[in-house]
C-alpha cells in the first residue's frame, strides 16, 4: 500500500511538473510581449530544460508511458531552444582578431581594482561598462593610462574605453536614464561601427521601464543600426533580456544581427556565481555582429562583485562581399 502511494506521488509530481515545463514557456514564448512577468519567465529556458530532465528523472521508475512521454516532450520543447546554442561553433577566422569588453559593474561594487586588473589582463580594443555611478568613474581612471581613448556618456552611466580613437560618439536615451552610445573605431583599417548599450531591467523599473527597453530594442536601435549594412556592427551591453525574450527575438529579426555566444553555450550574466549554484542565472549581457564580423571566441569573465559578469568576445573584420 505505502508503496504504490508513494508510486501514485511520484506519477503526479512528475506528471505535474512536465506539463508545467510545456505550457508554461509556450505561454511565456507567446505573451511576452505584452507580460513584463511573462517576458522573465520566457527567459529562464535554460531552468526549463532543467526541470524537464529532473521530471525525466522522477518518471523513469515508475515505467508510466504517459508520465514518461510528457517528460521527453517536455524536455525536447525547452532542449530545442536551449541546446543549439552550444553547438555550429563558427570557424576560427584567419584575420587578425580583437577582444571586446563589457560589464555592468553594479553601482554598490567596491572590487574596483579587480576590474581594473581583469580588464588589464583581457586587454580589449573596447572595453564597455555600465551603471558608472560614483564613485566608478575615478575608479576606473587607471585604465586611460593603457586605453588612450575615453568617451563618458554621464547621462547613460557608461563609460567607453579604447585603444583606437571614438569616432564621432553619439548619445541616444531612451526613456529617463538609458539608451546607447554610437561611435566608430578602427581595427586593421577597417571601420567598425559600435553600439555601446544598456536597456531597461523589465520588471524592476515597472510598466514604464519596460516599456522603454522594448521602445529601445525593437524601435530605436534597429533603425540606427540598418543605416550601417555595409560596414561591420558590434551591439554590445547589458540588454535586460535573454535570446528566447520576445523583444530580443525582434531586434534580431529587424537587423540580421547574430549573437556571438553561439556555439559557445548560453553563457549565463546575470546572477553571481555564488547564488543558487548558478541555476537562476540569466544571459543578459550580449555581444551582437553582422556579417562584416567573424566570431572567433565568446565566453563569460570571471566575478568581480557584480551581480553581472563580464563577457569578453573575440572577433575579426571579414572582407566585403
Amino acid at each position: 500500500m505505502a508503496t504504490s502511494k508513494a508510486r501514485c506521488i511520484v506519477i503526479v509530481s512528475s506528471l505535474t511538473l512536465a506539463f508545467a515545463c510545456l505550457i508554461v514557456p509556450w505561454l511565456a514564448h507567446y505573451l511576452g510581449a505584452w507580460s513584463r512577468h511573462f517576458d522573465v519567465i520566457a527567459g529562464l529556458r535554460m531552468q526549463f530544460f532543467l526541470a524537464a530532465a529532473v521530471a525525466l528523472a522522477l518518471a523513469a521508475p515508475t515505467r508510466s508511458r504517459w508520465v514518461i512521454g510528457a517528460a521527453v516532450v517536455a524536455l525536447i520543447w525547452n532542449g530545442a531552444a536551449v541546446l543549439p546554442w552550444y553547438f555550429a561553433r563558427p570557424t576560427r577566422p584567419s584575420a587578425v582578431t580583437f577582444k571586446a569588453f563589457s560589464l555592468n559593474v553594479l553601482h554598490q561594487n567596491q572590487r574596483f581594482t579587480d576590474v581594473v586588473q581583469l580588464v588589464r589582463r583581457e586587454r580589449p580594443l573596447i572595453a564597455v561598462f555600465q551603471e558608472v555611478t560614483e564613485p566608478w568613474p575615478e575608479k576606473l581612471a587607471p585604465l586611460r593610462a593603457e586605453f588612450a581613448h575615453h568617451f563618458r556618456a554621464d547621462g547613460l552611466q557608461m563609460e567607453i574605453f579604447s585603444r583606437m580613437p571614438i569616432d564621432n560618439p553619439k548619445i541616444t536615451v531612451v526613456g529617463e536614464m538609458r539608451g546607447f552610445v554610437q561611435f566608430r573605431v578602427r581595427h586593421e583599417s577597417n571601420d567598425v561601427v559600435v553600439f555601446a548599450s544598456h536597456t531597461y531591467p523589465p520588471v524592476a523599473l515597472g510598466a514604464e521601464g519596460f516599456r522603454w527597453r522594448n521602445e529601445q530594442l525593437i524601435q530605436t536601435m534597429p533603425r540606427h543600426i540598418n543605416t550601417f549594412s555595409n560596414l561591420p556592427v558590434l551591439v554590445l551591453g547589458d540588454l535586460n533580456t535573454t535570446m528566447w525574450s520576445w523583444a530580443y527575438r525582434e531586434l534580431i529579426r529587424q537587423t540580421g544581427l547574430r549573437n556571438a555566444r553561439q556555439g559557445f553555450g548560453v553563457c549565463p550574466t546575470l546572477g553571481d556565481e555564488h547564488r543558487w549554484m548558478k541555476l537562476l542565472a540569466l544571459p543578459y549581457d550580449h555581444c551582437l555582429v553582422n556579417q562584416r564580423l567573424a566570431v572567433a571566441a565568446f565566453r563569460t569573465g570571471p566575478f568581480v562583485g557584480s551581480d553581472h559578469l563580464p563577457i569578453i568576445a573575440e572577433l575579426s573584420v571579414r572582407p566585403p562581399p
